[in-house]
């Protein structure tokens, strides 16, 4: 059991993410070529997107319960691992693709620039960001992550609260904390990966952007694991609820990995 789920688990990371980007395409080109008037009007994708992914979300989920239940009518552990994982795919897909759209909006408004639907500049705007404009964009992903501790926090607050809702309001009401809680984490990625390399290109030392990217990966890589290294000190010391305990652990134990 522990290989199928180390196997289901690598391919579920493999197409959530391949999945995600594809989401970033599709809900990118509305805001690239219909709602790229203002910053304010590029907010208009993401509500679509999250609705046409819940729609899109509902309907894979009956799909899978009407494949699990066809045979015998009982959901074995197998059948129970690939809704579990699949769900965890489909949060992930959401995250990043709704919190790629929002960055591209506060990039908007602070450099009064969008960005293409990759999130690519032109070198001689990408070379031009002020030390201020920096600043803003990190200081959006400080934002993003207090505000991915927000679902965490709640959830443990009204755990016994979702725990006497019927059995679907409570799962749906799990689904949208960890949808929630990866929008935020994401979102932190995105404005510091973003940020960092306004900061880089502006400094006037590189002028490629392979270089450019090398610097980037090692930059981002050593501030990732550190903060991976300290989050997982607070979890450790079981801030967010008990270990065991199903819920608010999890969903921050997933938060971490995101990074």
């Amino acid at each position: 059991m522990e290989k199928v789920e180390l196997n289901v688990k690598s391919w579920s990371v493999l197409f959530s993410h391949t999945t995600g980007f594809a989401a970033i395409n599709a809900w990118g080109s509305l805001q690239q070529n219909i709602f790229y008037q203002s910053p304010l009007i590029t907010l208009i994708p993401i509500p679509i997107g999250w609705f046409g992914l819940m729609f899109m979300y509902h309907g894979y989920d009956n799909v899978r319960e009407y494949i699990a239940m066809s045979d015998d009518g009982v959901k074995d552990e197998f059948e129970h691992l690939w809704d579990e994982e699949t769900e965890e795919a489909e949060h992930d897909v959401a995250g990043l693709s709704l919190s790629f759209l929002t960055v591209q909006t506060l990039r908007f408004t602070i450099s009064g620039t969008l960005p293409n639907q990759e999130g690519i500049e032109q070198w001689h705007i990408l070379s031009a960001h002020t030390s201020a404009e920096c600043s803003r964009l990190l200081t959006c992903g400080l934002a993003f992550f207090a505000l991915s501790l927000i679902p965490l926090f709640l959830e443990h607050r009204f755990e016994a609260w979702l725990h006497h809702l019927p059995h679907w309001w409570s799962q749906k009401m799990h689904r949208v904390i960890e949808i929630l809680n990866n929008f935020a984490t994401f979102g932190n990625a995105w404005c510091f990966f973003f940020g960092v390399k306004w900061a880089v290109a502006s400094a006037g030392y590189i002028h490629e952007n392979a270089l450019l990217s090398v610097v980037l990966a090692l930059l981002l890589s050593f501030f990732s694991f550190c903060f991976i290294f300290v989050f997982d000190k607070v979890l450790d010391n079981n801030v967010f609820g008990h270990s065991g305990a199903e819920g608010s652990p999890d969903v921050a134990s997933h938060a971490v990995e995101k990074l």
